[in-house]
């Protein structure tokens, strides 16, 4: 009985001991099994540039893996888009690393809507590199990029480091726009058409009406010189004087060719001096018609400003030196005499392609 009694004492003990004792503690689970950790982005943008959700849905699935920063959180990535009407829109993406490494890619483009695809490509590239790059027309593709990770990993530098392009897309996909290509290219259109109207001086007694119609090349001389723009233009001129023998009806008509060397202003509001050659015929009637031949040599200025993507407005100043003064002559009288120098203004329109 007392036997009895200590044994089961004994498996009471021991029951008690098992209830008192820590659980065994769980393993925990294996790096590759645990979620990582969101990519922090910090975004800013200005009035008439995407907000930070639209921009995150520019990134693609990518962006599942972003979110933006709060007060407080540290930071992985900074994204800034401004938008002015002088400068146009500027795009800019910066990591910087633990060890102080910079990597800064900027773009500059008229189009706010357009700088904002092009961040958003080199973010995503910068997310996942292995992985094909969204397009911004939100086209699918199949080409796998082969770039690296657009932070350098070199230790101890404060340099800044460019991000790498996106490599070439494969035969039949949707090419893929590189960030350089965008900001050398934000000048307005290679091609420009239009028109302008105004008034001419000097060649009558009263001002002239004049007309344009234009055709435009920029970067004409290439790269070295993308500055230069060549335009070539059909220009009209009417006009009409009250002389002693009556009214005098007076008309030009030219082919003109103007070359701008320089663009003194930014890719949305431009200023280019510009130089001009005319050749053409001039009429003037009366009881009679006669005609001339015309020729004269031009400088002006000649101000832009780009309207969203294609439309622009212009402005123009300059001054006209015929290469001939010319007289009309009423028999032995000499009704009025053309001036060695006339002024001419215009504005415009045009489309760019």
């Amino acid at each position: 009985m007392l036997v009895r009694s200590v044994a089961a004492s004994g498996r009471y003990a021991a029951s008690l001991l098992a209830l008192a004792a820590p659980a065994p503690a769980e393993e925990p689970a294996p790096a590759s099994l645990r979620a990582p950790e969101p990519v922090v982005l910090w975004y800013r943008s200005t009035a008439g540039c995407p907000d930070g959700a639209d921009f995150l849905a520019r990134v693609g699935d990518r962006a599942s893996s972003v979110r933006l920063a709060e007060a407080g959180d540290r930071v992985d990535f900074v994204v800034n888009l401004s938008m002015t009407p002088e400068a146009g829109a500027r795009g800019r993406l910066e990591r910087e690393t633990q060890s102080g490494t910079v990597a800064i890619r900027e773009v500059v483009d008229p189009s706010c809507e357009r700088a904002a695809d092009v961040v958003a490509l080199n973010l995503a590239l910068a997310l996942d590199p292995e992985r094909p790059a969204p397009v911004p027309v939100e086209q699918p593709t199949s080409a796998a990029s082969t770039g690296s990770e657009p932070v350098s990993a070199n230790e101890g530098t404060n340099t800044q480091q460019p991000l790498p392009r996106p490599a070439p897309s494969q035969v039949g996909s949707p090419p893929q726009p590189s960030l350089e290509r965008t900001a050398a290219g934000s000048r307005p259109d290679r091609w420009r058409a239009g028109v302008q109207g105004g008034v001419l001086s000097g060649m009558s007694p009263e001002l002239m009406g004049r007309g344009a119609a234009f055709l435009e090349l920029g970067g004409a001389l290439g790269p070295l010189l993308a500055e230069v723009t060549v335009r070539v233009a059909a220009v009209g001129a009417f006009g009409g004087a009250d002389t002693d023998s009556g009214t005098v009806e007076q008309s030009l008509w030219a082919a003109r060719l103007e070359v701008c060397p320089v663009n003194l202003g930014g890719p949305v509001v431009s200023l280019r001096p510009c130089g001009a050659g005319e050749v053409g015929q001039l009429r003037a009637s009366h009881a009679y018609s006669v005609t001339a031949s015309w020729g004269a040599l031009g400088v002006h200025a000649r101000g832009q400003w780009l309207l969203g993507s294609f439309a622009a407005v212009e402005a123009e100043l300059g001054a006209l030196f015929p290469l001939s003064r010319y007289e009309i002559v009423a028999g032995s009288s000499v009704l009025y005499r053309s001036a060695p120098a006339g002024v001419s203004t215009a504005i415009g329109v045009s489309i760019g392609f």
